[in-house]
């Protein structure tokens, strides 16, 4: 099913006002439709997109969020946030130019991930909705439950499915599995978990305005891998979530230690021209510098013995979710024999910290949403959320403890915007991940390109102007590392 076939509550629009859609997205078509058939197009003024490199939409034109500033007419309108994930960071765009909060209009049910993270409610209860009507479903919902949360047996959390059907699971795990008759009062639960994103509109739901929250992935890419690493800190209180902030304080101290002295670091990427430049290198070259790997590079030991990485940083939400389980267990593997520490999301501490059972000093998680650029340090472990787990995490830290960046394997995309893993690093689930990303939407493809490319200006000057040096030391495609590359053929 497709976000457009959810049904939405019908939204009511004043005669004397024009609307602007925040989104270019799927629901920015489902919303200009809706109001283009009941009110006209000419009601729609606008459309608002941070990103969109496009100059209309639908036939109307794009402005950038900033743009509103200035407008002496912005609260003359109303704005419909046209996004099922990301309402909270939207909103807060829109407050920030001066609109006011009567003027936005939220017609998605707020079920998102942030709206979680910015709960203070303890999780106790939870139930899974809408009733489960066959075997399959009820299995794949217990085993999500078992794999994500690993130590629920210890938390006293109490979890009902309600179905039509049983099967017989692993009893020791608190599960209730109740009758279709029984899927009242679903207001008592602290948390209800919508498994089919269809019904988040039903009259059932509508009464409960807050702890109603989709595990639908088929709403946001990996939905359900976010959701449930999410509920996993929400099911113990702030005293004990802080232990795992402390467990990361002490894995960050353990990596400042290894860098005493060290100047330089090298930041590896997953590109073709990886492999071919690091086995250049025998075992040792790198010793006396600090050197970050990412993703698949668990796939190829060669690689991996010759850098012998002081940091293994894992960002995309797959790595976390059953389908690149295998990888994430070759990952820990490699985490606990070697002197690599793990750095994840901080949102996915907690499951991977009990799922395998790590020592404190051994895996960091950082929090991610600063707005701003921003490089970690002891008293602040947060970076700046980008579309890369090399901007996201390995820059920032490199960064924050090197003063001499050196960047391995970042290809970027060709003219044809193609992209592809070093074959040294291509392993089962990796090839099939590439496999996917070439079937991605082209103009997805090229859009979330051009913001990576920018993303990595924007964060080289910012490390330039504290002072730090960056070379590029394998041929790229992306603008700004071309031009800060040092090696004798600088040609793709």
């Amino acid at each position: 099913m497709d976000i457009k076939d959810i049904e939405l509550p019908e939204i009511i629009l004043p005669e004397d006002k024009e609307v602007a859609i925040f989104g270019t997205k799927e629901l920015g078509i489902k919303y200009y439709e809706e109001i283009e058939e009941k009110y006209g197009s000419e009601k729609i003024c606008f459309f608002i997109d941070s990103n969109n490199t496009e100059k209309s939409f639908c036939g109307k034109k794009v402005v950038k969020p900033v743009e509103l500033a200035e407008d002496k007419n912005k609260n003359g309108r109303y704005y419909i946030i046209a996004s099922a994930s990301k309402i909270l960071i939207m909103e807060s765009v829109l407050l920030s130019y001066g609109i006011s909060k009567e003027c936005i209009i939220e017609p998605v049910k707020r079920c998102s991930v942030e709206f979680l993270r910015n709960s203070s409610k303890l999780i106790k209860k939870i139930a899974f909705y809408p009733v489960v009507k066959t075997e399959e479903q009820l299995r794949n919902l217990i085993n999500k439950v078992l794999f994500y949360w690993t130590d629920i047996n210890s938390t006293n959390i109490q979890v009902t499915i309600f179905s039509s059907y049983t099967y017989n699971y692993n009893r020791d795990c608190i599960f209730r599995i109740m009758d279709t008759q029984d899927c009242k009062n679903l207001d008592m639960y602290d948390a209800v978990l919508v498994w089919d994103k269809s019904v988040l509109y039903s009259k059932e739901l509508a009464g409960i305005q807050d702890g109603v929250y989709c595990i639908d992935e088929n709403i946001v890419e990996f939905q359900d891998t976010k959701m449930f690493a999410a509920i996993n800190n929400k099911i113990i209180d702030e005293k004990q979530m802080d232990k795992y902030i402390q467990t990361s304080k002490s894995g960050w101290e353990t990596i400042v230690q290894s860098t005493n002295k060290k100047e330089t670091a090298y930041v590896f990427g997953t590109g073709p021209s990886m492999g071919e430049w690091v086995k250049k290198h025998s075992r040792g070259f790198f010793d006396n510098s600090f050197t970050i790997v990412c993703n698949a590079f668990h796939n190829n030991p060669d690689v991996m013995e010759i850098i012998n990485p002081d940091l293994y940083v894992i960002y995309d939400p797959d790595f976390f979710a059953p389908k690149l389980s295998k990888s994430l267990d070759h990952i820990i593997h490699i985490i606990k024999n070697n002197k690599c520490i793990l750095v994840i999301p901080l949102m996915y501490l907690r499951f991977v910290f009990h799922k395998y059972k790590l020592s404190r000093n051994k895996i960091i998680g950082l929090e991610y949403f600063s707005d701003e650029i921003i490089f970690p340090d002891k008293d602040k472990l947060e970076i700046c959320r980008s579309e890369n787990v090399v901007t996201t995490f390995s820059v920032p830290i490199a960064s924050s403890l090197c003063n001499i960046i050196n960047i391995v394997g970042c290809d970027g995309r060709d003219e044809n915007f193609e992209w592809k893993h070093s074959e040294y690093i291509l392993g089962d689930e990796s090839r099939n991940c590439e496999i996917y990303e070439k079937n991605v939407n082209s103009e997805k493809k090229k859009r979330a390109y051009f913001e990576h490319c920018d993303y990595w200006e924007k964060i080289i000057s910012f490390g330039e102007s504290l002072g730090k040096k960056y070379y590029n030391l394998t041929p790229s495609y992306i603008p700004v590392l071309k031009s800060h590359t040092i090696c004798e053929d600088v040609s793709l």
